[in-house]
């Protein structure tokens, strides 16, 4: 658009451009150079020296080459890159608000509207050109025609474009529970969860909740001491008084049928030598694993603390989703034989989602036995390669949101589940003081709003597995739990009371429906909760969701990448 000006960039000899001899760390992150791992970068707009995580963007200057000038886009530190967007930002606004007083019928501020800046990856070039996360490019999360967009552009690919939501109402309705991010998410996308020990906050908010180690792959046992390893480097990372607990996830893979005991004997090890007794701790295995594992005399199963998974995949063409099921209740038959252990459904669903009538009628089937059951959306890693390659990522073929499979969570229970009955697993940070101080000891619960949602689901003398908002407000209760917390912050060391039972009695009367008996809603019982894992792909990583992510590996990545 005629009327915006470019930048100069500096060039080596200019009165700021500072010699390398004048800086031995970063002048943004004090960390150190380091030949190889660590090198130098100049920032062009301001000349001062700093490291690759600090200076990942890249912003069009014009640029000298003797007599010559060219445009082109230049290394920028995160504060210039920041700076010199809001003055290019105002400089449009200017130049349309021009446009606009002369007719011009190329505006776009009312096409548009700016929610938030975040970063993002290209997709070709991390994967196809092997970047990998060392180059990051700024993004941004914009309404645009009755949609909600990550829109980015990148200097060698172009424009990229992921659609996350259609349904606008339901994306502000959930932001309505999002924690205030005070995460640089100008970072290097990896060094998100290698967070300095210095910053209090990002510790409090950002505490993952849920930390996956594999046991097996690549057809061979993982060795007890990288588990040991990866478990302490998640604690160091999170290390000081009063940090959050978190729930342990073993993943035990395709682990041949004849290794199942000697699986069964290692994972009760684990449990006996590395980990908090307190922690929870979830077995997560494929069906048929899961069932031979049920079958064994000491089999782990029978400890207390421990919750069993069973992880099954769905896809839209396949004929053996009613086979996956019919398996799942075989196997919820095999835990009832042994004692009433309660199982975890992990599901991921194709993109396009099938028909989950089969999966919501074995739910209702067994309250007492599910109580959680997590959906999960994949994309196919071969379609996302094949966008990559032809540099076809607009929001047609990037889509990555959850409203096909919402659809069909509501077809699935005839209307009882809806989008007016999901809410944010993020608002279960109002429930941190009470589990702290009921005793179930201290845990982080603020996902990124977007990124995990759901329901509960409660059961009466007369209704089964029926969506607890049609009884409670849940945003009446989480502010009336919000002043409650309040009050127990000012008290963290008292310990349980009998005002603490009056308190939530009162409270739940305030939040309920139709007038309903306070006495009933105590009565509430096998709960169960859906909840919807809104998973990013190498397509279409939002840098400030990742940063809040509820679930990271072993390895320090965020797991919702790990179709890779």
């Amino acid at each position: 658009m005629a009327g915006l000006q470019a930048h100069r960039a500096l060039k080596f000899g200019d009165k700021r451009w500072l010699p390398d001899s004048a800086a031995n760390s970063c002048m943004r992150c004090n960390k150190p150079f380091i030949m190889l791992t660590r090198r130098r970068h100049h920032c062009r707009s301001c000349g001062d020296i700093v490291c690759h995580a600090c200076s990942p963007a890249t912003f069009v200057m014009i640029v000298d080459y003797g007599k010559k000038e060219i445009t082109r886009p230049v290394r920028v530190c995160g504060r210039c890159e920041t700076r010199l967007q809001k003055k290019a930002h105002k400089a449009k606004g200017t130049v349309e608000k021009q446009a606009g007083a002369k007719g011009d019928t190329q505006t776009v501020t009312d096409e548009k509207k700016l929610i938030y800046e975040t970063r993002t990856i290209c997709p070709h070039c991390a994967v196809v050109d092997g970047k990998e996360f060392t180059s990051t490019i700024p993004a941004q999360v914009i309404h645009k025609s009755g949609r909600i967009l990550l829109s980015a552009t990148c200097p060698t690919h172009g424009k990229i474009s992921t659609l996350i939501t259609k349904n606008v109402p339901f994306f502000k309705q959930m932001r309505l529970f999002d924690v205030k991010s005070t995460a640089c998410e100008r970072e290097h996308l990896e060094e998100i969860t290698k967070r300095t020990t210095s910053d209090k906050s990002l510790k409090h908010h950002h505490h993952p909740l849920i930390l996956h180690v594999n046991l097996f792959e690549k057809g061979a046992f993982v060795r007890r001491s990288r588990i040991e390893r990866q478990v302490n480097d998640f604690r160091k990372s999170y290390e000081g008084e009063g940090a959050p607990k978190f729930v342990l996830q073993l993943n035990c893979g395709l682990v041949p049928k004849q290794d199942i005991p000697r699986m069964n004997e290692y994972l009760r090890k684990i449990e006996a030598d590395y980990f908090d007794s307190k922690c929870p701790i979830i077995v997560n295995m494929p069906t048929d694993r899961l069932m031979d594992l049920a079958k064994l005399p000491r089999t782990i199963l029978l400890n207390p603390r421990v919750f069993p998974s069973a992880k099954i995949f769905l896809t839209s063409v396949s004929s053996d989703n009613g086979k996956s099921i019919a398996l799942l209740d075989t196997l919820i038959l095999k835990l009832q034989e042994i004692q009433p252990i309660k199982l975890i459904l992990d599901i991921l669903v194709d993109r396009p989602c099938p028909r989950l009538d089969m999966v919501f009628k074995l739910f209702s089937k067994y309250p007492k036995m599910l109580p959680i059951l997590m959906l999960t959306t994949w994309r196919s890693p071969t379609e996302l390669y094949r966008n990559m390659i032809n540099n076809d990522l607009n929001e047609k073929n990037n889509d990555m949101s959850p409203d096909d499979l919402l659809g069909k969570i509501e077809l699935a229970t005839e209307g009882r589940i809806g989008i007016k009955d999901i809410f944010p697993v993020a608002a279960g940070r109002v429930l941190e003081p009470f589990l702290e101080r009921w005793g179930f000891g201290k845990y982080s619960i603020r996902p990124s709003s977007f990124s995990m949602f759901g329901t509960c689901l409660v059961s009466t003398g007369h209704h089964t597995s029926v969506p607890i908002t049609k009884f409670l407000d849940p945003k009446a209760v989480f502010s009336r739990l919000e002043k409650l917390a309040e009050g127990f912050k000012k008290s963290s060391t008292t310990p349980w009371s009998s005002n603490d039972l009056e308190n939530v009695k009162s409270l739940l009367s305030a939040s309920s429906h139709h007038g309903l008996n306070v006495n009933d809603l105590l009565k509430f019982k096998d709960l169960q909760f859906v909840i919807v894992h809104n998973s990013m792909d190498y397509g279409s990583i939002d840098a400030i969701r990742r940063a809040q992510c509820a679930i990271v590996t072993g390895e320090g990545h965020a797991a919702c990448t790990r179709c890779f």
